[in-house]
């Protein structure tokens, strides 16, 4: 199945980031495109998020640093966003790198987003996405009560494909902007 698939993928001398980032979510936006565009239906859009994320679960947790962290990211997705799998991916890649991951999923509360990332412990940065623009306020409100809940600063970056541009990011408060894990990692290496 599928796990064979992505097993098959990183023999080949691939990394994890080559897997998610190449070969999963384009396939996820393909089938994605599909969906929008009225050639398949809903549920097959469904069946395979949960396909990716049952196997991407299989294939992250080899990947997981055990050990001393780098401290903890936390992840998550504003009201409103469902699409869940770009963060559980985003996870696994952060968590390799050597931080331990808090993962909120999708449609989190902008004051519940606060409050994790005030109680939860050794907190360095918080990653938020969003696939949907409708979704961009609730991101934005979801920074600005983080900033506001907490007595030190939080770096909040930003992400999806509802989030343009750097300008974009800046203009919803975020700290920084990152179009993927891959520029994600060199600014979270800063923090």
């Amino acid at each position: 199945g599928v796990v064979k698939l992505m097993d098959s993928v990183l023999r080949s001398g691939n990394d994890l980031y080559f897997l998610y980032l190449d070969v999963l979510a384009p396939a996820m936006d393909a089938i994605g495109m599909k969906w929008h565009l009225g050639e398949i239906d809903i549920f097959i859009e469904h069946r395979a998020s949960g396909i990716a994320s049952r196997s991407a679960a299989q294939i992250g947790a080899r990947f997981s640093r055990r050990g001393v962290h780098k401290g903890t990211v936390l992840i998550g997705s504003p009201t409103g966003e469902h699409h869940v799998l770009g963060s559980q991916l985003l996870g696994d890649l952060i968590s390799m790198e050597g931080w331990k991951v808090d993962n909120l999923g999708g449609d989190v509360p902008s004051e519940s987003f606060a409050s994790a990332a005030v109680q939860i412990s050794d907190v360095v940065a918080v990653c938020i996405a969003s696939t949907m623009s409708e979704t961009l306020p609730a991101m934005s409100k979801t920074i600005s009560s983080i900033k506001k809940a907490s007595d030190k600063p939080i770096v909040c970056f930003v992400g999806g494909a509802a989030v343009l541009d750097s300008e974009h990011a800046e203009n919803l408060g975020a700290d920084y902007w990152a179009g993927d894990p891959r520029m994600l990692m060199p600014l979270l290496q800063q923090h």
